[in-house]
C-alpha cells in the first residue's frame, strides 16, 4: 500500500467520523484550477463568502473540505490525492479554534478571544453571587466556588435556547423579536401586529413547561443559594414528596 493510498484511506475513516476532510500538500491546501483561479469563478460558498461555484476540484482550500465518500474518491480529487503529504479535517467541522501559530497577531487574538476550556470560579461567598478570587493561592482563599454546567455555554447561548423554546411553543416571529430585542424591518414584520391573545398563549406554553425546568433543577442540586429560587425549589420537591429537610451546603 502506498503512501497515498494509506492517507486516503485515513481520510475515508475521519469523514466516516463526520470529519470534513481535505488533501495538503503540506501546510497549505492545493492551490485552484485554471477555471477557478484568482476567484474568477465567485468562490465556494463558505461562512464569509456565498459564492457560486460548485467545482469538483479541490479548490478554495478549507471551503472544499467535504465527508462526502463519492467526492474524497472523485476522479477530481484523484490527482491532489497523488500528491498529499498528509491529510487534515476541516476544524469548524470537529468544534475547533485553530491559530496559526507562526503568526503573531493570530497568537494574540487567540490569547484574548478565543474559547476557552471551562473550569471552576473561586469566589468569595458573598455578596451574591460571589466575587473572584484572583492571584496566586486563589482556591485556598476562597469560600466558595462556581462550577461550569455545561461545557461552551455562555450567556449568549441561554438566549439561544430561549429562543428555540420559544419557536417549539409556536409563539409567533414578532412576539419572539419583541422579547428579544430584536428589530425586523421587513414588511412582513411592519404588517405584522402583536396581540394580547398572543402574549397569553406565549405566557401558557412557558407556565406549562416551568414545572419541568424546576425538576431539571432539582436532579442537579436540591438547594440553591437564590432565596427566591430556593423557595421554589422545596415547593416543588415538596409537590413531588421528595424530603425536604435539607441543610445547605
Amino acid at each position: 500500500m502506498t503512501q497515498q493510498t494509506h492517507i486516503r484511506r485515513v481520510a475515508l475513516s475521519l469523514a466516516a467520523d463526520g470529519l470534513p476532510v481535505l488533501p495538503l500538500r503540506g501546510k497549505v491546501p492545493f492551490g485552484n484550477c485554471r477555471a477557478c483561479a484568482g476567484n474568477a469563478c465567485g468562490g465556494r460558498p463558505n461562512m464569509k463568502n456565498p459564492g457560486p461555484c460548485q467545482c469538483a476540484g479541490v479548490c478554495h482550500a478549507w471551503a472544499a473540505a467535504t465527508t462526502n465518500p463519492h467526492v474524497i474518491n472523485s476522479p477530481a480529487w484523484g490527482p491532489a490525492w497523488r500528491a498529499a503529504a498528509v491529510v487534515a479535517y476541516h476544524p469548524g467541522g470537529a468544534g475547533l479554534t485553530v491559530v496559526d501559530l507562526d503568526n503573531a497577531a493570530a497568537v494574540a487574538w487567540a490569547r484574548e478571544k478565543a474559547p476557552r476550556e471551562a473550569h471552576p470560579v473561586p469566589v468569595t461567598a458573598g455578596p451574591w453571587p460571589g466575587v473572584p478570587v484572583r492571584g496566586r493561592g486563589a482556591a485556598a482563599r476562597a469560600e466558595a466556588c462556581w462550577l461550569p454546567i455545561k461545557d461552551g455555554l455562555t450567556r449568549h447561548g441561554l438566549r439561544h435556547g430561549h429562543r428555540t423554546l420559544l419557536e417549539e411553543l409556536g409563539v409567533p416571529k414578532a412576539l419572539i423579536d419583541e422579547r428579544m430585542g430584536h428589530e425586523d424591518g421587513s414588511v412582513s414584520a411592519l404588517c405584522t401586529h402583536i396581540t394580547d391573545s398572543m402574549r397569553a398563549a406565549m405566557v401558557d406554553g412557558l407556565t406549562d413547561v416551568w414545572p419541568r425546568s424546576l425538576d431539571d433543577r432539582l436532579a442537579l442540586a436540591p438547594r440553591s443559594a437564590v432565596p427566591t429560587l430556593d423557595a421554589l425549589l422545596q415547593e416543588r420537591a415538596a409537590s413531588a414528596g421528595a424530603p425536604l429537610k435539607i441543610t445547605p451546603s
